[in-house]
């Protein structure tokens, strides 16, 4: 995921569509997130291994070397090496962003909040979003969506209804062909760019992923409505992080 968004915004103008799923979007606040002890702590240390001169403690180590946070050589590294640094190129990519509700809490859920989902769309849409002022989540609705895996009412304090007709009048959660028997938690799109939050983890789901890829053209705008033409009849599953 972090890989697919980082290729949306570095290169946009290669791709026909890319599906991320369960994308790491800004490397410093997962390694602010990772940073807390319990069975993820490796990875703030491999982070830290990979941005700071002479590296960081061990990948064993349950305690950070705090020099991430105070080194501001390191932080912009990570900065650099985030998809928020460029995603704002991607207005043009179809591009579907995709993330599991449980996933960044616990060693059962996985390792990547999908707040980085939402906020991954945030940076596409941009701070001119062609009129259509409010389609972006404030901050405080992405966390208390995070908080209780619900996404709160929307108000026009706080996020617009989608600008989308289709998907404004799904009652949530609601179930996709796609997802097999997923629920989705919470969708939204404005023009070329998706985000979805559905009930799962720390995975990718390959019908939904492969199907929407396989429909998309490069140089046409993104096509949402995909019927499942290929499906393996597995459990839709084909990358867990705790497998």
């Amino acid at each position: 995921g972090h890989m697919a968004l980082l290729l949306a915004g570095r290169h946009p103008n290669v791709w026909g569509g890319i599906s991320a799923w369960a994308s790491i979007s800004d490397l410093y606040s997962w390694w602010q997130e990772r940073d807390q002890g319990g069975f993820f702590t490796r990875y703030a240390r491999n982070i830290e291994s990979a941005v700071m001169k002479g590296g960081g403690a061990s990948s064993s180590s349950s305690s950070s070397s705090s020099s991430l946070h105070e080194n501001q050589d390191a932080r912009d590294e990570c900065r650099r090496r985030s998809p928020l640094c460029y995603l704002k190129n991607a207005k043009n990519v179809n591009l579907d962003i995709c993330a599991g509700v449980h996933d960044g809490r616990n060693k059962k859920g996985g390792s990547v909040p999908f707040k980085h989902s939402l906020h991954a769309f945030n940076a596409v849409v941009g701070d001119d979003d062609g009129g259509t002022s409010g389609i972006k989540m404030k901050n405080d609705w992405i966390n208390e969506f995070y908080d209780h895996r619900e996404p709160p009412p929307f108000t026009t304090d706080s996020v617009l209804e989608s600008a989308d007709a289709d998907d404004a009048d799904q009652t949530l959660p609601y179930h996709d062909l796609l997802y097999g028997g997923r629920n989705i938690i919470f969708r939204r799109w404005h023009r070329n760019v998706r985000v979805t939050i559905f009930d799962g983890r720390h995975e990718i789901l390959h019908d939904p992923a492969l199907n929407w890829i396989a429909a998309q053209r490069r140089g046409q705008p993104a096509k949402w409505h995909v019927p499942l033409v290929h499906s393996t009849g597995s459990d839709n599953t084909i990358y867990d992080e705790l497998r």
